[in-house]
């Protein structure tokens, strides 16, 4: 009943207490939900079943070839990158989800990552393999 429901937070500084907004899903996730980003009035989610969608107004969807694990939007809103489990970070334009670059391959899969606050860098967390650890 409740997967379909993503609950948003808004700190008021006035009044320091916590906003909550609920946003119905357009779509769920069949695998299940992985990751999560604002875009503007709009949010994006990520997940397993190798997608990426748009929820809010302009609710839109694309099919990757791998799990998604984590999702940023650039700091001008113009562009989203999708963290996948095979180690690649896809760049794409939004709202259109063209496909604009492949920053780097990874060798293993991508956890989390994060635009700088200017857009120029990206930052990417991948899993450590436990068998390469000293």
């Amino acid at each position: 009943m409740f997967e379909n429901l993503f609950h948003l937070a808004n700190d008021s500084l006035a009044s320091r207490r916590m906003a909550t907004t609920t946003i119905a899903f357009t779509e769920g996730h069949a695998a299940g939900l992985a990751g999560v980003a604002y875009a503007g009035d709009q949010v994006l989610t990520c997940g397993a079943d190798c997608a990426v969608r748009v929820h809010g107004e302009a609710a839109a969807s694309w099919d990757l070839d791998e799990s998604v694990n984590c999702i940023a939007v650039g700091p001008d809103g113009a562009r989203f990158a999708a963290g996948l489990s095979d180690g690649q970070v896809l760049v794409r334009g939004f709202p259109g989800g063209e496909f604009l670059s492949n920053v780097t391959k990874n060798t293993l899969r991508v956890l989390d990552l994060s635009f700088s606050p200017s857009g120029s860098q990206m930052y990417v967390v991948e899993q450590l393999s436990l068998s390469s650890a000293p």
